[in-house]
């Protein structure tokens, strides 16, 4: 009988916070577990200089973490669902979504200066981010922002914006909390008008279908309104099928049994941009992914 099960994770700290949630609620659960984190360094985690959708998009992020899972060297991967491109390897899925401590982006100012408002930020102040959706929403808001690119883990962008790179920098505030650095949160953005990437701040972890064990093991972490949420947004990505190289904000929630989504995205070269709000019973939810991809998918061509 299988007793050790090896997770695969990015090397980051704060993919490997990650992981480490995802074994503590399994030994929670199954404490005879032997359970070994296993990190592996993806081509994303190589190059931090170019822009993601320059070096291959979201993918980046997961494929050697995919090949190790399908090589047998890991039972099951954990992953910031923000990285999951919408073609996953064939024959694996992702069994277990872990609801989050917060799906919202968040502004880090370089200098202590109190906020209230993400339009409080002063006009010409240069905004740190490497997402086309952020630059396109925060040209939207005050089109007299300058946006600079950057990328690395938390911790260097962080210093980077605090050395003066940039006025402000925006990264999801989910990481944040998880490294325990909320006092550097200057300001948390409201999802319903800063719409956050499809799948932010969820962790999910992805194992082989025909593993019948890690399936079993995972659904006993599988938060089910959260896989229910997060599959839609991936719905939605995987019929538009977009990429890094379009900016695309999806913000899925529940009130009693209605399913409520917002969306905004551009096209792919940055001129346009688009919103939307759709609505309809949690039965129906169906039809509101196939009507909101069918307009996603009309209006994204230059």
């Amino acid at each position: 009988m299988r007793n050790t099960l090896k997770i695969g994770s990015r090397g980051s700290a704060l993919a490997l916070i990650q992981a480490e949630q995802v074994k503590t609620k399994l030994l929670a659960l199954n404490p005879n577990l032997d359970i070994v984190i296993i990190s592996i360094q993806t081509e994303g985690d190589i190059n931090q200089s170019a822009p993601l959708h320059e070096i291959g998009g979201k993918g980046v992020f997961i494929k050697s973490i995919e090949k190790a899972l399908i090589n047998n060297d890991i039972d099951m991967a954990v992953h910031s669902l923000k990285d999951i491109t919408a073609t996953l390897e064939p024959n694996t899925e992702l069994a277990a979504y872990l609801s989050p401590e917060s799906r919202n982006d968040c502004l880090i100012l370089s200098k202590n200066t109190p906020l209230s408002a993400l339009t409080e930020l002063p006009n010409n102040s240069s905004i740190a981010t490497g997402s086309l959706r952020r630059k396109l929403l925060l040209q939207h808001i005050n089109p007299s922002w300058l946006c600079k690119n950057i990328r690395g883990n938390v911790g260097t962008r962080i210093q980077r914006c605090k050395e003066g790179y940039a006025d402000a920098l925006i990264l999801s505030e989910a990481g944040l909390l998880r490294l325990n650095q909320k006092t550097d949160i200057s300001l948390s953005l409201n999802p319903h008008e800063f719409i956050p990437a499809p799948g932010q701040g969820v962790v999910a972890v992805q194992t082989k279908s025909n593993d019948s064990w890690c399936l079993a093991l995972l659904q006993q972490i599988n938060d089910t309104k959260q896989a229910f949420l997060s599959q839609s947004e991936l719905a939605i990505v995987n019929n538009v099928g977009l990429d890094c190289n379009y900016p695309l904000g999806l913000y899925a929630w529940t009130e009693q049994d209605t399913l409520h989504m917002r969306a905004f995205w551009g096209n792919q070269s940055c001129t346009k941009h688009f919103t939307d709000y759709a609505t309809c019973p949690i039965e129906n939810s169906h039809l509101l992914i196939q009507d909101l991809s069918e307009k996603i998918t009309l209006s994204i061509h230059d």
